[in-house]
């Protein structure tokens, strides 16, 4: 039986949008009623705690988080298997990320020094490199648009940039707050075009996301993909946490460009 890709890290977080600066309302734990007429589902309070959220990952010019995550696979027969692993971003505005996964099935290491990125296999000793822009945002178009790279938790990056992300959500409602890592997290449930995702939003403090998951509704099994987020913000990061360094021992292989590969299945 060959396992199906269901929901990968890289579609993470695939519709978070902007929304009008209101305070969400913690007392509801209820969905919101049938739209038999017709009407919007879409709770403004539910956007807003988003569009909160992104605001106050916007303002730290620097993080760290770490997250335990998880993914499921769908065999033929419709079996689901779960794997589980770790993802770590490093950031520092405006142009520098560092992105490592690990897991049993798989490690990867993803290097932005304000130029170039890297993407490193430490299990195989192989790495690939590209140009990226002068700054996060661009890179991650340049990385998805021209060689179909979509990184890991990458939404992390660009939550509330782009208001046309609002019309994408069908359905949005506070379910009830959760305790997560031993903090009281707002559940809230979104619907998108795609996929259905779930962010527990912190209550006291900073709006920051505690938990996520991702359910892929584009396959009929409908894998989950499941985050768990803890965040640091420190004062520095090195520029050399963003620099890939080969050893002598790894090779560098060539980064296909989409572009150049689907000219090669044309036909003429």
């Amino acid at each position: 039986m060959r396992p199906m890709t269901a929901c990968a890290g890289t579609i993470a977080i695939l519709l978070f949008a902007a929304g009008p600066s209101l305070g969400a309302d913690t007392k509801s734990a209820s969905a919101p009623a049938a739209d038999t007429a017709g009407t919007s589902k879409v709770d403004p309070d539910a956007i807003a705690a988003l569009d909160k959220m992104g605001t106050e990952l916007r303002s730290h010019g620097m993080f760290d988080m770490k997250a335990d995550v998880t993914k499921e696979d769908v065999l033929d027969d419709g079996q689901k298997l779960t794997y589980a692993g770790t993802v770590q971003i490093q950031a520092r505005r405006p142009d520098r990320f560092r992105i490592s996964v690990v897991s049993d099935i798989k490690d990867r290491e993803i290097f932005y020094n304000g130029k170039t990125v890297t993407i490193y296999s430490p299990r195989q000793g192989y790495y690939a490199s590209f140009d990226g822009a002068s700054n996060i945002n661009d890179t991650l178009k340049i990385a998805e648009e021209k060689y179909g790279v979509e990184l890991p938790l990458s939404d992390l990056f660009r939550w509330g940039t782009d208001p046309a992300m609002a019309s994408r959500i069908k359905s949005a409602f506070l379910v009830r707050p959760a305790h997560i890592n031993g903090q009281v997290c707002n559940h809230y449930a979104f619907r998108g075009e795609r996929a259905d995702f779930q962010i527990w939003i912190q209550q006291n403090g900073p709006a920051l996301p505690c938990k996520l998951v991702i359910t892929n509704r584009q396959d009929p099994s409908m894998p989950q993909y499941t985050s768990v987020m803890r965040w640091n913000f420190p004062t520095t990061i090195a520029d050399s946490t963003f620099d890939f360094s080969p050893s002598p021992n790894n090779k560098k292989i060539q980064m296909a460009a989409l572009v150049a590969e689907r000219a090669k299945g044309a036909k003429p």
